[in-house]
């Protein structure tokens, strides 16, 4: 049940990170509040990475899930705080990089969490 839990919040995690590119290119073009949507989805993102943080912790220890799946959603929930504080400052040098790497990391984790392994390494 943890599993599941953690796997849904994965997805929903993995949905919001995938819509940032897209609001960031709509402000881009003009679209008016793109960038406060933008701003607002980042926001509900760390939230959701908190919870997919203690989902996967709980996952791992009671769960029997790997340890490095909860280390792995701890770096992202890092690298989400600095990509939320590098945004508002628009240091876009390294928000656009660390951006790319926070989807990548995402969908990786969503994918693992997803899937049924036959087993899992530690």
């Amino acid at each position: 049940m943890v599993r599941v839990f953690a796997s849904l919040v994965a997805v929903v995690h993995c949905l919001l990170v995938c819509v940032q590119p897209v609001l960031a290119g709509m402000s881009l073009e003009g679209v008016a509040n793109a960038i406060d949507w933008h701003g607002t989805n980042g926001s509900i993102i760390l939230t959701i990475a908190m919870v997919q943080v203690l989902a996967a912790a709980l996952w791992w220890k009671p769960g029997g899930g790997p340890l490095w799946v909860p280390l792995a959603c701890l770096v992202l929930l890092a690298g989400e705080t600095v990509q939320l504080g590098i945004g508002y400052a628009f240091l876009l040098t390294m928000h656009i990089p660390l951006g790319v790497a926070i989807v990548a990391l995402s969908v990786v984790l969503c994918v693992v969490l997803v899937r049924r392994p036959r087993t899992w390494p530690s």
